[in-house]
């Protein structure tokens, strides 16, 4: 029967007894109940089950499901068809319905779907208790680590095992594979398991009296010898017959008795430590004792001594931690404290403690109790009244407040109010707190000091120097070694100032043999990377710094022209800082730019924002800019000598303070600049700055729209390329970010031209270009040369001090180079060569393309087999220093040569490709690269360089299409090639199935025959001047391709 009352609504069932198959109880009556909840209850959510767990079974109790928390489903025969047994089982798991989602509803949602798929209340009752009980309420919550900083269920499932007692040290072994996979609820029931089984094997293993017994169940299990003989055979006496020892008449001393030892008393041992009762020692209940002796060894702790707790019935402030005292009395007269349960504990002293809120603020409390006993801090409620501080509860925080004043607040924790104190870390590392020991600090070395290197083993001979002079500056990022630099070295292919790793070293950390100066000036290191005639100090990295220097007023110089810059150009505008916006810094950059020759061409200053503080999509949004490739200079200069046109050269001053900016940026005033009387306003920019995200970006659009308003024409091929062509005369502008070329048709365009741009920006005009990002123009009467031997003088001066001697060819080709498995040999100093080489190869030397190309594969972990080519290749450069490109103005057509190597790369089975395109003689365009597919023979080899040279000509091909006055239509551009196997498959339509992984290739070569861009010719390998981009060359092949690409001596 249902009834409804003024509160709730409440269906009780008739008792029901446990249902079998043989007999089902009868359909249960309705009783009305009234039940009245005046207290909502709280959902569980991990903590303080013993209590939720109470409140619930009292609920369930009050509704009459109680009951289905510990009953079992009945079962239904198979036979059955009594309608009332049936009826009665129907209601029966009703009610177990209702009783199971009365549980569940009182569950967190954290906790609700991990125990939605428990079918009945009793399974879903279970096995919350087997989680959260375990002899032990709240044991997961206990297992906390001091420092905070290891959590984890695993950690905690460890630091239980490593508690366990020596007697299991087998079982612990066991569960040491096993910690991973276990949760602490399936360590806990193998722990009792084990308990258990333990307890059964010393049962039946001795007889026990029945005191014996009872220390056996309460886990004090004894040891007792009956005789001390045992497993060592018998004692034989001087004629063969068993000798009686005499029986001892001694004291024992553990229990006190005459007649026996220690070691064969039948109590338990008093020190010995407890093994069969483990687990209940483990997960002893914490409101009964703290958990310190468990896990004191990883910090795990029961109360933190570090926290402070409200009592208002407390009439004196109590400490247990004697460290927090600022200043401290002992009292020996054995005073006692009284707490609420009659417990009394021990006052050892008095004192001083000083809280820091979490407010910043601190509260002083006097005559505080030191007793060590007690398990909390305890600050006294009625002591804070009487000196002036006001407690206010509010819900489940409490707010401390002195004369209006807010010092700090609490909150609610078990039922106590907490003061919100800062905890401090743990006096351990993490280090400490894992291993449990102190790390060994044997591996820190004096930075700086002397340090004698033992020569690697492929460099150590019999007869030599066996360590090497360097200077600890580091550790190793991958290994455990150290990281020097090279002081004295008398191995021949470990330099000076070189860096190298290694752990064989013995240290002298009283020597430093770089000594510190005054004054900051170059290393020496620095200085020899200059050219030997320059004695100029290292920019300076301050203001300060700079206008204080013996170069002081060339660098205000340069300030004041960098300000006026920015003002005339009105690059910002000072305002007051909008509330929510936070300004961006600045700083100065300082640097000498260098003319050719080595000497000072000026002083520069630039005001750089430190855009790296920039958000994306807030301050800023598209960054990319382009520039001018250098095939296209190399292009255009070699129109130039076709054409005899004149070329001129300007440079931007601030190029990047042109660009307008979208966003809303704001900058704080620059150092030493700062407006008279508007020292707290900020600059907002108007327009972009040095350092800004997309400072390039603004500018590039900027110098477009000017360029495009005033007639000029962007290059489809290079957008960074702008033609104007007029009835007059045509002009060609090539920008490369603030440096450009102008080559015009006669003085008028280029003159118009010049004051345009000087009309728009602020420019310098330097007149006839003599250098190009450091590639030397030369124009004579029919020549036009580009060369770099100021650079290749550079590279040498700074690597190669040794005067190692010439070569003839750039490689060796009985060098056969591959991967270094063992220590790399001075990797940093390796790959600031190749770089060098790779900006020379790219600019004016093809000749090098092959070798830089197949060194730079080994950058990461050179060797000395390595060395040994970079160092030919230097030698190689000392021979042709002179070498530069020629441009004539014949023979005025455009021509390529490709060529490949088939399987140059044994361990990849991998191909080398090669090609090059003259223009003017000389070549405009070369690249020598591995392939990325493996060729199976010479001529697909053959097909995929072909390929490559194809895209290549296609490129060259639109881009003189853009060129003001160039024969329109092209023609096509012809391919020579020295396989006439790839040159018949590329004329051929037919396809072959088995070449499916050059299909692509051969349809694009097809296309380009097919629509006249390319033509391809043969070529005998001899008058291939592609060859030497490919492999390796005797010196009559080197010197013929060289000439052939018009690479040279400038003499001649």
């Amino acid at each position: 029967m249902t009834t409804k009352s003024d509160n709730v609504v409440v269906t009780e069932l008739a008792p029901v007894a446990t249902p079998t198959v043989a007999q089902v109880p009868a359909m249960p009556t309705a009783v009305p109940i009234s039940v009245s909840l005046g207290e909502k209850l709280e959902k569980f959510s991990g903590l303080n089950f013993k209590r939720w767990q109470q409140k619930m079974l009292f609920y369930l109790t009050t509704l009459n499901l109680a009951r289905f928390l510990t009953e079992d489903a009945p079962k239904l025969k198979e036979d059955e068809h009594d309608i009332q047994v049936i009826s009665a089982i129907d209601a029966w798991k009703h009610s177990d319905f209702l009783c199971r989602n009365y549980v569940m509803n009182g569950l967190a949602d954290s906790l609700y779907n991990v125990y939605s798929d428990k079918k009945t209340a009793k399974e879903l009752w279970e096995s919350l208790d087997r989680k959260y009980k375990l002899r032990m309420p709240g044991l997961r919550n206990l297992l906390w680590v001091a420092s905070s900083t290891i959590r984890c269920e695993t950690f905690q499932v460890a630091a239980i095992i490593k508690k366990l007692p020596p007697a299991w040290k087998d079982f612990k072994n066991y569960l040491k594979h096993k910690r991973k996979e276990m949760s602490i609820e399936d360590l806990i029931i193998r722990l009792r398991i084990e308990e258990d089984n333990r307890k059964s094997e010393k049962k039946g293993a001795h007889t026990l009296n029945e005191a014996k017994a009872n220390f056996v169940e309460h886990g004090q299990s004894s040891k007792a010898k009956t005789n001390n003989n045992k497993g060592k055979g018998s004692k034989l006496g001087p004629k063969g017959g068993i000798s009686k020892k005499p029986k001892f008449q001694g004291k024992c001393f553990n229990c006190g008795k005459q007649g026996h030892k220690s070691v064969d008393c039948r109590l338990p041992k008093k020190n010995k430590p407890k093994e069969a009762n483990v687990i209940d020692d483990i997960t002893k209940n914490v409101y009964d004792i703290d958990l310190t002796a468990v896990v004191s060894e990883v910090n795990l702790v029961g109360s933190n001594p570090k926290e402070w707790w409200i009592d208002t019935g407390a009439t004196r402030h109590v400490c247990s931690d004697k460290k927090m005292f600022s200043t401290f009395e002992p009292i020996e007269n054995g005073e006692k404290v009284f707490m609420g349960n009659s417990a009394t504990s021990e006052i050892k002293g008095q004192g001083k403690v000083i809280l820091k809120m979490t407010s910043g603020k601190e509260l002083t409390l006097t005559n505080v109790l030191y007793v060590p006993e007690i398990r909390k801090n305890l600050v006294s409620g009625s002591l804070l009244n009487n000196h002036g501080f006001r407690l206010v509860f509010e819900s489940n925080k409490v707010v401390l407040s002195k004369s209006g004043m807010y010092v700090g607040k609490g909150y609610m924790s078990d039922g106590m109010w907490k003061l919100n104190v800062p905890k401090k870390k743990a006096e351990k590392t993490p280090y400490e707190l894992w291993k449990g020991r102190k790390p060994s600090y044997t591996y820190l070395r004096m930075w700086g000091c002397l340090a004698k290197v033992a020569v690697p083993p492929p460099k150590k001979v019999k007869i030599g120097p066996k360590t090497i002079d360097c200077i600890f500056i580091g550790y190793a990022h991958n290994s455990n070694a150290y990281r020097f630099l090279v002081y004295e070295s008398n191995i021949p292919d470990i330099h000076k100032n070189t860096i190298m790793e290694s752990r064989n070293a013995s240290f002298f950390e009283d020597v430093f043999p770089c000594k510190s100066k005054e004054e900051p000036s170059s290393s020496k290191r620095m200085l020899e990377s200059q050219d030997q005639n320059e004695e100029v100090e290292v920019e300076p990295r301050r203001s300060k710094r700079a206008v204080n220097s013996t170069e002081g007023l060339m660098w205000k110089e340069a300030i004041k022209s960098e300000i006026d810059s920015i003002l005339q150009n009105h690059t910002w505008e000072l305002v007051d800082l909008p509330p929510g916006c936070k300004p961006l810094s600045s700083k100065w950059i300082f640097k000498r730019k260098m003319k050719v020759d080595g000497s000072i061409d000026k002083y520069k200053a630039r005001l750089v924002i430190k855009g790296y503080r920039q958000t994306e999509g807030l301050d800023y949004f598209d960054t990319y800019s382009p520039v001018t490739r250098i095939n296209s200079i190399r292009m255009v200069l070699a129109i130039a000598a076709l054409r005899n046109l004149e070329i001129h050269q300007m440079d931007v001053k601030t190029a990047f303070l042109n660009g307008d900016l979208d966003e809303e940026i704001y900058m704080e005033q620059p150092e030493g600049f700062s407006a008279p009387g508007q020292e707290k306003k900020v600059c907002k920019l108007v327009k972009s700055l040095y350092g800004l995200k997309q400072a390039p970006k603004q500018w590039h659009e900027k110098f477009d729209n000017v360029m495009l308003s005033h007639g000029f024409k962007i290059n489809e091929c290079d957008k960074c390329v702008y033609v104007k062509d007029t009835e007059h005369g045509y002009v060609i502008v090539c920008l490369y970010v603030d440096d450009m070329l102008i080559v015009g048709s006669d003085d008028k365009m280029i003159t118009s031209t010049k004051n345009m741009l000087n009309s728009r920006f602020d420019m310098k005009d330097m007149r006839l270009a003599d250098v190009i990002l450091g590639i030397k123009i030369k124009r004579t009467s029919n020549e036009l040369i580009l060369s770099q031997s100021h650079y290749v003088d550079k590279i040498l001066g700074k690597f190669d001090k040794d005067n190692s001697g010439v070569a003839r060819t750039p490689v060796d080709v009985t060098l056969h180079l591959s991967k270094n498995k063992g220590e790399s040999v001075s990797q940093v100093e390796y790959s600031r060569l190749i770089g060098s080489l790779m900006y020379l190869m790219s600019c004016t030397r093809p000749d090098i393309a092959y070798a830089v190309g197949k060194l730079s594969r080994y950058t990461s972990n050179p060797g000395a087999k390595h060395w040994q080519g970079i160092i030919r290749v230097l030698k190689y450069l000392r021979f042709t220093r002179d070498y530069g490109l020629h441009y004539t103005r014949y023979p005025a057509v455009l021509e390529g040569y490709s060529d490949a190597n088939c399987i140059s790369n044994v361990k990849d089975s991998k191909s080398h490709s090669g090609y090059v395109f003259t223009l003017g003689g000389a070549a405009v365009l070369w690249k020598s690269s591995k392939q990325t597919i493996i060729a199976k023979s010479t001529m697909e080899s053959e097909f995929i360089a072909l390929d490559k040279c194809g895209e290549e000509a296609e490129w060259l091909r639109h881009f003189l299409e853009d060129i003001p006055r160039w024969s329109k239509p092209v023609p096509p551009i012809c391919i020579h090639c020295d396989s006439q196997s790839a040159i018949g498959r590329a004329q051929s339509n037919m396809y072959n199935g088995k070449s499916r992984h050059i299909r692509r290739r051969h349809n694009t070569i097809r296309q380009l025959l097919s629509t006249g861009v390319i033509s391809v010719d043969y070529v005998k390998s001899k008058d291939n001047i592609a060859d030497p981009l490919t492999k390796g060359l005797n010196r009559e092949l080197v010197e013929k391709s060289s000439r052939g690409m018009r690479l040279k001596p400038i003499k001649e």
